[in-house]
């Protein structure tokens, strides 16, 4: 007879995975991919500085920051799901109290913090601790596992500040700019503004060493609906489902356990 399942932790990334898919859907509704924003363009006198100022945005939603909070949640709760689960198979359905009420999956920035918290997974084989090691985000090697690793820690680190700290504050960001091409002689430089942005931002400037020709109309900013926090501030659907699809490949990889 197979003690523990896995059903738990696989409800808790679908129901994630199905969130994250309608808050992708009513985002693009809002913000259509693809679609750049209008710009103004200011020219100095001498003509050898433009700026570039973004037109008005649409709003961005409160309940997208919640969402995304509770999509965290439910990625975070399938790993403790599994950390538990694995403890039922070993005790073969008889959890000690005093085991039961400790076990958590370990995500661990720094060695430190795995030496003292190891103890939630004591318990476990030698094969299961060493497994559960290998996924730490300390774990610095350049292997098949460093994306899940780098997935990991970023969802324990957001997971973190919005249980405890903060909503995350998610906002609209330029991530990369449309760059017109002049020849050479015009010395054209483009310096983007990268990040969170709001209407009317200054968004980039064109600077010259002479006057360029007539230049067409701009082809607009390229936003996108992101999740910023520290030093972070990266596209929020892209995040979601990078963390549901590294957390689900961390269920598969210990699958065979419930066989």
């Amino acid at each position: 007879m197979t003690h523990g399942s896995l059903d738990g932790a696989v409800a808790k990334i679908g129901r994630a995975r199905n969130q994250a898919s309608a808050l992708e859907k009513e985002i693009t509704t809002e913000w259509p991919p693809d679609e750049p924003w209008p710009v103004t363009r200011k020219v100095n006198g001498s003509g050898l500085e433009h700026r570039l100022y973004l037109g008005d945005l649409p709003p961005i939603k409160p309940d997208w920051a919640l969402v995304g909070g509770e999509i965290l949640f439910d990625a975070r709760s399938a790993l403790d799901h599994l950390a538990y689960e694995l403890h039922v198979r070993h005790f073969r359905g008889n959890v000690p109290g005093g085991v039961e009420g400790t076990t958590q999956f370990p995500i661990y920035e720094h060695e430190r913090g795995w030496g003292l918290n190891s103890y939630r997974i004591r318990s476990l084989s030698v094969r299961d601790r060493r497994a559960l090691k290998n996924l730490q985000p300390y774990v610095s090697r350049n292997d098949a596992l460093r994306w899940t690793r780098f997935w990991l820690s970023r969802l324990s680190t957001w997971h973190n500040a919005d249980k405890h700290r903060k909503l995350h504050l998610v906002t609209a960001a330029q991530h990369f700019t449309a760059v017109p091409e002049f020849p050479a002689e015009y010395g054209f430089r483009h310096d983007p503004r990268l990040g969170a942005v709001e209407s009317g931002a200054h968004i980039a400037t064109w600077t010259f060493t002479k006057p360029p020709p007539e230049i067409a109309p701009e082809v607009g900013a390229f936003l996108d609906v992101s999740l910023e926090y520290r030093d972070d501030i990266v596209i929020l659907s892209f995040a979601l489902f990078q963390i549901i699809t590294y957390t689900g490949a961390v269920l598969d990889r210990f699958a065979g356990h419930f066989q």
